[in-house]
């Protein structure tokens, strides 16, 4: 396949209507992947007043020669005609994941960040980089999401990114950088073999190339076999959730009769659902196993980096960490404003008029007390009705045990007044026209 101009446009046309009046940012390293997409599309500019093009260029710091790349890239950029911005990042090396791996996801990070609504990121991501995908997902042991590779079209911050050249071969592009005289950067970490990528450029690809010539496009379209069969899972994960949810929650008992491989699917679907990172493959065996084995009356939890389940009344519940700090005892002029009860606890404020939690304004006293859980303490929740524990209430209604020690206790003097924003007590409750505030619990921690 020759690479062109025209080519290109062709394989736009392939994921959009009308894409020469579209806006397109190009994440523009440099090299010469980026810099024969930059050149190709800079053409079809030229005969296309609709269509929006920039170019973002990530210096990522990590050696010497990196700001003159940057000052370089941008030349380059700007003799195409096409507007270059630099984004200088510091990559975290110390994060516990590789050098290549962090780098990527600061830079990512950027895009993210700068990608305008409804602009398109477009990256040369082009066959051997597909190749290179796979053959390090299979080494990782990945699964059908893993081994489905790079997509060529996905959403992406405010618009879409998407890798037009995965169908191209490398060689095409460096042949149409010659041709143009095109000059681009030479980056040496892509091909130093102390890194993952480099080191099957180096060493391991040209031994199977030998082998078998056309490996690149035969594992391209494994990843395109991969990426439909993925969308087939998906689609019936999303048959699935339909009928196993609860809100965001997962309902055990329609998770536990779908059998152990649909079980599986589902669980991965609402994980990445959620926005928290998939387990090892180990972990989401043992996540089901756990979830559906441990004994009804329990509360079992698994956690991994990221992630956080734990299970209640045949509920699965998700969340990045149930970690919340303590409530910290405190005396809160009410009237002054809303009380800040700490990261992710919210904060409090008594609203004028009548709510779910109302109280008689004139009975309370200028200052409440604010405390965590108490042992034993009680209220009686409406008039005429008799005095209930707060683990009674707790338990009737479903709070989450997790969150109890973290609801919001108010106090005047020994009277327990409020719970949070979910129940106060028939003494401090008005009556008839009684003057009323309600209080509002913004922010508030999952409870059921």
């Amino acid at each position: 396949m020759t690479y062109s101009a025209a080519l290109l446009r062709s394989l736009l046309e392939k994921e959009f209507t009308e894409p020469l009046a579209r806006s397109f940012c190009v994440a523009f390293s440099g090299g010469v992947d980026s810099m024969a997409l930059l050149d190709a599309l800079a053409e079809l500019s030229r005969d296309a007043p609709k269509l929006r093009l920039r170019a973002i260029h990530v210096d990522h710091g990590l050696q010497e020669s990196s700001a003159n790349w940057a000052t370089k890239a941008r030349q380059s950029a700007l003799d195409l005609g096409v507007a270059c911005e630099v984004e200088r990042i510091a990559v975290d090396v110390d994060s516990g994941e590789s050098v290549e791996a962090a780098a990527r996801a600061a830079r990512y990070a950027v895009f993210r960040e700068k990608l305008r609504p409804d602009e398109i990121l477009l990256t040369a991501h082009h066959q051997d980089d597909q190749l290179e995908t796979v053959l390090l997902q299979l080494a990782r042991g990945a699964g059908v999401p893993g081994l489905a590779a790079m997509p060529a079209n996905a959403a992406f911050g405010a618009g879409r990114h998407v890798r037009p050249l995965l169908g191209v071969t490398r060689a095409a592009l460096l042949a149409y950088a010659r041709a143009r005289k095109l000059e681009w950067i030479e980056d040496p970490m892509n091909a130093d073999p102390r890194f993952e990528r480099g080191f099957l450029r180096t060493s391991v690809i040209p031994t199977l190339r030998k082998r078998w010539p056309g490996i690149a496009a035969n594992v391209s379209r494994t990843a395109r076999h991969m990426a439909d069969a993925q969308e087939l899972l998906d689609e019936l994960a999303e048959r699935d959730w339909v009928h196993a949810r609860d809100g965001d929650r997962l309902e055990l008992a329609s998770l536990a009769g779908l059998g152990r491989a649909r079980s599986l699917n589902l669980l991965r679907y609402w994980i990445r659902g959620a926005g928290r990172p998939l387990p090892s493959a180990d972990n989401l065996e043992r996540l089901l196993s756990v979830m559906t084995r441990a004994p009804k009356d329990a509360v079992p939890r698994l956690r991994w980096p990221g992630a956080d389940v734990r299970r209640y009344r045949g509920r699965l519940y998700l969340a990045e960490s149930y970690e919340l700090p303590a409530l910290e005892p405190r005396s809160w002029t009410w009237s002054s404003g809303a009380l800040n009860l700490g990261a992710g606890l919210g904060s409090l404020n008594l609203v004028e008029g009548r709510g779910v939690a109302t109280l008689a304004r004139t009975r309370l006293p200028a200052s409440l007390d604010v405390r965590g859980e108490a042992s034993g303490a009680s209220l009686r929740p409406a008039a005429g009705a008799r005095k209930r524990t707060l683990r009674n209430l707790h338990q009737e209604h479903g709070v989450v045990p997790w969150a109890r020690p973290h609801i919001p206790l108010l106090y005047a003097g020994r009277d327990l007044v409020a719970v949070g924003d979910l129940w106060t007590d028939a003494k401090y409750q008005p009556e008839g026209d009684e003057p009323a505030v309600h209080i509002e619990w913004q922010g508030r921690p999952e409870l059921f």
